[in-house]
């Protein structure tokens, strides 16, 4: 395993930002540093030289003055274990809107972050839909709603949001069947009447 704190993004492999389509097509977790040394960001990717073709970042990073891409070459399977430690380490600036993961604890709790932000989200806790395993990763959204994908079976789902009923009453708790019911009658005693 790799020690996160002996990496010295400085002396990796880099390129100019400019020169970016000249990146080799490795699987790699990558930095961008500027030109005091500070790492600006860090990602993951499969092939290197295609994710920075049309990075998100570029035209920001481009604005900064002689950015250098650096990278760290390694296997496809240690990627995001390997990314989510080196932001932890780092803190780069621009990982900090919303592209930064849940960042309390990689290892085994990355993903039991992602089932309790899907509880609070959905009523219950992100499980595969055809398994039931819940060692799951996000897998980008499709029709606003977050996309999964399971890392046992492979399968991509949605969680659908557990909705309540009816409207839901502000400051207030939700009613009891009983409730409900005698608002009920009364509704209907009020049409009868008119």
């Amino acid at each position: 395993m790799i020690d996160i704190q002996s990496i010295n993004p400085l002396d990796l492999p880099s390129m100019e930002l400019e020169r970016c389509s000249k990146l080799p097509p490795v699987t790699c977790v990558y930095f961008a540093i500027d030109s005091t040394g500070s790492v600006q960001y860090v990602g993951q990717t499969v092939n290197l030289n295609r994710r920075w073709i049309q990075h998100h970042r570029y035209g920001l990073l481009s604005k900064m003055k002689s950015v250098r891409i650096a990278y760290l070459v390694t296997d496809a399977d240690s990627l995001l274990s390997i990314e989510t430690k080196l932001i932890q380490w780092f803190r780069p600036p621009l990982n900090k809107s919303g592209v930064e993961r849940d960042l309390k604890s990689i290892d085994s709790a990355f993903f039991s972050g992602i089932n309790s932000n899907s509880e609070q989200l959905t009523g219950r806790s992100a499980t595969c839909s055809q398994c039931k395993s819940s060692n799951l990763k996000r897998n980008g959204t499709q029709n606003s709603k977050q996309r999964y994908s399971c890392l046992e079976c492979g399968c991509s789902f949605v969680l659908d949001p557990v909705m309540p009923k009816g409207r839901p009453l502000i400051g207030s708790e939700p009613l009891t069947p009983a409730e409900k019911q005698k608002r009920y009658r009364a509704k209907m005693k009020a049409k009868t009447q008119s």
